[in-house]
């Protein structure tokens, strides 16, 4: 399982469970302080890759799959987390288009549009070869807007983001229990 974005957060909680449950990880991030205090954190050295990377770079993304597999052998899942919102709404309550700071904007629409974007090229086949899935993780944010905020935007989780990706989605998965027999 590769997951970007997962020094902290979703991404983190998700990586340790993965562990916890005797998977192996590779995780991402763009901090090497973070990722160095995560690997420390979740231990399991054997079944656990960190590897420093920007989302949003199509070199760096290419490489990290590459050292997924070659140190895994395979790739049976990819969960494109990476995301975040620029400062400006960070600083602001409230804060509208019209209060934020386009300056600051790029690095946030090119790691949270972009990035699950490079992930999906670069896994896809690798997936394929193991019919393995590919998760995109987006937002609340992204659904109940916070009015003219643009993290919000770069966030809609679009129900046919895995047929735009070129994954097959996944079958729908029923919330009620199920009268099959254990």
């Amino acid at each position: 399982m590769l997951i970007t974005g997962a020094t902290s957060g979703i991404g983190a909680h998700t990586a340790q469970l993965l562990l916890d449950r005797g998977h192996r990880v590779a995780v991402t991030g763009r901090n090497e302080t973070r990722l160095k205090a995560f690997l420390d954190q979740a231990g399991c050295p054997d079944r656990l890759l960190g590897i420093a990377a920007d989302a949003a770079d199509w070199q760096a993304t290419r490489s990290v799959v590459a050292r997924t597999v070659e140190h895994f052998g395979a790739l049976h899942g990819a969960v494109a987390n990476a995301g975040f919102t620029s400062v400006d709404y960070q600083r602001v309550q409230g804060a509208t288009l019209v209060d934020g700071d386009p300056t600051l904007w790029p690095p946030m629409v090119l790691t949270n549009v972009l990035g699950p974007a490079l992930l999906a090229k670069a896994v896809l086949p690798y997936l394929e070869a193991t019919g393995g899935r590919m998760v995109l993780i987006g937002s609340v944010a992204g659904v109940k807007t916070a009015s003219a905020n643009l993290y919000s935007a770069t966030k809609w989780p679009s129900p046919d983001s895995p047929k735009t990706c070129g994954c097959t989605p996944p079958p729908a998965v029923s919330a009620s229990p199920s009268s099959t027999p254990a």
